[in-house]
């Protein structure tokens, strides 16, 4: 179920003549149960099709302000929207080169849909959003007509098409793998720097036999990061080298009761 925050920042302007127009306003909940239905529903016929179940699970929240108050059953009004970005596609975007080397369709849906996003956002905000209403005599219907262009909607296919395309997108792209590998061990290492860094010189005296032959097996294991660059090695065995130390720095960080145990794609 999508879950729908409503800010309310709403200036009503009603003079004498709206008397029959109580009701109209762009933050009842029937205007904005239908104005959400418009923008999942609008989401789905854009170019490739995405589930509407998986639109549907994308969080997004309005912030309404009623411009003006045209006639007895319409509204013109304008808002500002602020959409999550999935926490998968999130970490997608961290990782995947989509304007440079990542693939074409990619790159155009998010050109056309995602030119908002900023790396590292957890949200994609959009301050202008126009939308007339008009509601029926039996107060019961409303329809919603986008008066520009539909940008909501747009950003919802973008987000929702990336959902559904990601793993593939991943698991054909090497440098995906090797930025993500780099990443993901420096980020394991530097935790693992801080906590040797912070301890007292005698238990770091005690513990430096245990750090070398642990250093030792690691490299045995996996490679060493050193030797990396000096060798004619592919990006796919580089990524292999990284996520190798990467998965037995995280072990080396749980033994040390620092971090909890996870499982690491």
């Amino acid at each position: 179920m999508i879950k729908i925050i409503i800010k309310s920042l709403l200036l009503i302007m009603l003079s004498s003549h709206y008397v029959n127009a109580n009701n109209l306003v762009c933050r009842s909940p029937l205007v904005i149960q239908s104005l959400i239905k418009e923008d999942q529903e609008k989401a789905q016929p854009i170019s490739d099709r995405v589930s509407l179940e998986t639109i549907k699970k994308i969080e997004f929240e309005y912030d309404i302000i009623i411009t003006k108050l045209k006639t007895k059953n319409n509204l013109s009004c304008f808002g500002k929207a602020k959409i999550k970005i999935p926490s998968d596609v999130s970490n997608f975007l961290k990782y995947y080169p989509i304007m440079e080397s990542g693939d074409p369709k990619a790159k155009s849906i998010y050109r056309s849909n995602l030119y908002l996003h900023k790396k590292g956002d957890e949200y994609i905000a959009l301050d202008r959003v126009y939308y007339n209403v008009h509601i029926a005599d039996n107060q019961q219907e409303a329809n919603i007509m986008y008066p520009h262009d539909e940008s909501v909607s747009r950003t919802l296919y973008g987000l929702a098409w990336l959902q559904e395309n990601a793993a593939r997108l991943e698991e054909q792209s090497p440098r995906f793998k090797y930025i993500k590998a780099i990443v993901e061990f420096r980020e394991a290492d530097s935790a693992l720097n801080a906590y040797w860094s912070n301890l007292p010189d005698y238990i770091k005296g005690q513990l430096k036999e245990d750090a070398r032959q642990w250093i030792k097996n690691k490299n045995k294991k996996c490679g060493a990061i050193e030797t990396i660059t000096n060798n004619n090695r592919s990006m796919e065995d580089q990524a292999k080298i990284y996520t190798c130390q990467q998965q037995m720095t995280r072990e080396r960080l749980v033994q040390l009761g620092l971090t909890e145990n996870r499982d690491k794609k």
